[in-house]
């Protein structure tokens, strides 16, 4: 047995899921893996792709911030 800790894994979304997070086209979200947008995202197949939460979270943390004055 080992006594290594693993790293728990982290939540997986679908295309269709982030498309609904981000209320777009499941196209873009493919545009944007393809752009390279989410780092980390896996390619089963052309249209199966899966996107780790971390790199949600940081497409998200590069988003422009909008203040009001």
């Amino acid at each position: 047995m080992s006594t290594s800790k693993r790293k728990p894994l982290e939540p997986l979304y679908t295309v269709r899921q982030v498309a609904d997070r981000y209320s777009v086209q499941p196209r873009t979200i493919r545009e944007w893996v393809n752009d390279e947008k989410f780092k980390g995202a896996v390619k089963l197949t052309q249209k199966r792709i899966l996107i780790p939460e971390s790199a949600l979270r940081a497409f998200e943390d590069a988003l422009p911030r909008f203040t009001t004055h």
